[in-house]
């Protein structure tokens, strides 16, 4: 059996972590593989129902930098109780925690993961450093660095990590039963107070500088000049009436008849499913999540061009330049003067997409091929070393 130790910064809500508990799901009934994950921080969001599905987890508790030489020796500690034949490591603590700690353990084949393309300038001066780091060691500590876009092989090659090791594999997506879902989003949007005349529009995403929530709401300010009856759903961390910062752009804008924030929820594909149209405001992203959860709904999509944006949606939405508001709002409204079909026969391709190209079953295949093909060199290795 193939013992897969998994090491993650933390279980929070977030895209690598969402990325993870959907590899594990699918992985359940697979005989032949058994996973373990090792949060470096807490057991978060995602800790629990990682068990629930028969995935041990661990915690290490870790905080700041004075943390890291505990948390590395409680690390090897635990991987040499576990002996996994694999680990995989997810964002770029745990790429270099993950991959030191492999090294005094036998030194198994250490998978890193990529999930970003560029840093937040406010990201602190300890991740930018590990960033560093990770660049540094990529020649000799992973056997291969799992990108999930074309852009994050790009900007990182372009910091010093090794190209020939980078492989993209996608996010992977369900899709959500479109009509066992369409009462309860019936049932939403009249709980929040839109009508069917109502055009709405919505994001999906934490309230980050990332996901450029301003440029959006300048751009519903310029829409609903010319459509009285759009109304605007954001959904995500911190985007609740509680966000001060947030509500003053809302009222900034004159919007607040229009915005309706309803904070983190647990039922995102009903969210989806409550709008009209989906969009995506980010100006940096790798591979988008919530674009692709969109797209799996069979959301009509407009999004700005950043990461992979543009190569998941393919000619199945609307692509528009990045931190430009005119730009975001003549996109939208291109897309609200299709007509009701038009834009039907659009979310349909759009879910067509997903289907054909991104879906959780072809993302979980690829990823078990590169545990056979590393697991498959670390054989031949010990071998030769033997021989």
């Amino acid at each position: 059996m193939l013992q897969v130790l998994h090491v993650i910064t933390d279980l929070d809500r977030g895209g690598a972590e969402t990325v993870l508990y959907r590899l594990l799901l699918n992985t359940t009934e697979n005989i032949h593989q058994r996973h373990v994950v090792v949060s470096l921080r807490d057991r978060g969001f995602f800790g629990d129902k990682l068990e629930a599905v028969g995935v041990p987890v661990y915690s290490l508790g870790m905080g700041g930098a004075l943390n890291f030489p505990g948390a590395l020796y409680q690390l090897v500690k635990l991987m040499r109780s576990l002996r996994p034949d694999i680990v995989q490591t997810w964002l770029y603590h745990a790429d270099l925690l993950g991959g030191f700690a492999a090294q005094f353990c036998g030194r198994p084949p250490v998978i890193w993961g990529v999930h970003t393309v560029h840093l937040d300038p406010s990201s602190s001066p300890l991740t930018k450093m590990i960033r560093r780091l990770c660049a540094w060691t990529s020649a000799w500590l992973p056997s291969t660095i799992l990108c999930v876009a074309r852009a994050a092989v790009e900007s990182h090659a372009a910091l010093g990590y090794v190209r020939d090791k980078m492989q993209i594999v996608p996010n992977g997506f369900d899709l959500p039963n479109i009509e066992a879902l369409c009462t309860e989003a019936r049932v939403l949007r009249s709980s929040l107070g839109f009508e069917k005349h109502h055009q709405v529009i919505g994001c999906v995403g934490r309230f980050h500088p990332d996901k450029d929530y301003p440029t959006f709401l300048r751009a519903a300010f310029l829409l609903k000049e010319c459509y009285p009856d759009v109304r605007f759903l954001l959904v995500g961390k911190s985007l609740s009436p509680s966000n001060e910062e947030l509500m003053s752009w809302v009222a900034e804008a004159g919007l607040q008849d229009f915005v309706v924030t309803l904070g983190e929820r647990n039922d995102i594909s009903t969210c989806l499913l409550a709008m009209d149209l989906f969009c995506l405001p980010s100006k940096t992203e790798a591979f988008p999540l919530a674009l692709g959860e969109a797209m799996a709904a069979g959301r009509p999509v407009i999004t700005t061009d950043v990461g992979d944006a543009a190569l998941l949606v393919g000619d199945a939405g609307i692509i528009v330049p990045a931190g430009d508001p005119k730009r975001l709002c003549d996109g939208l409204q291109r897309m609200l003067q299709f007509s009701y079909t038009e834009r039907q026969e659009l979310g349909a391709a759009a879910r067509q997409r997903i289907e054909d190209g991104f879906s959780i079953q072809s993302m979980v295949s690829r990823i078990h091929d590169i545990y056979r093909i590393v697991s498959d060199q670390q054989s031949k290795f010990l071998f030769n070393r033997r021989n």
